[in-house]
């Protein structure tokens, strides 16, 4: 049975949850209009970086839960051109850094949540 798919935002369902209009959610966004807010619960519009994190610091809740449906999007997105670059990769008669690379990518494609693989020297 496949999975249900999920929507692309639940802003509207925590909004709800945590008792605020939609005018109150606007004022803690900075002033935006309420206006905004319907756009982006209807997804009529994607906000921002800054604002997507500030509703998730508004809901308590982590950006990937509130934007679930953009978020599995992207991961499809990534997990192809990860595969797609592996291959190129893999063509090439590699030295030591290739071959992490290959192997990162491997990981990337064989994790049930790829965001998840774990990042050697992150801090780079």
């Amino acid at each position: 049975m496949p999975m249900a798919r999920s929507l692309p935002n639940y802003l509207r369902t925590f909004r709800r949850r945590v008792h605020l209009s939609q005018a109150d959610v606007a004022r803690l966004l900075g002033g935006s209009s309420r206006t905004t807010v319907v756009r982006h619960e209807t997804g009529a519009r994607v906000p921002s970086l800054e604002t997507a994190l500030a509703y998730a610091a508004i809901y308590g809740v982590d950006v990937r839960d509130l934007f679930a449906g953009h978020y599995e999007d992207r991961i499809a997105d990534v997990v192809a051109q990860a595969e797609v670059l592996r291959q190129m990769i893999s063509e090439v008669d590699g030295d030591e850094l290739t071959r992490r690379k290959v192997e990162t990518l491997r990981q990337l494609l064989e994790s049930p949540e790829p965001y998840l693989v774990p990042c050697e020297g992150a801090n780079e």
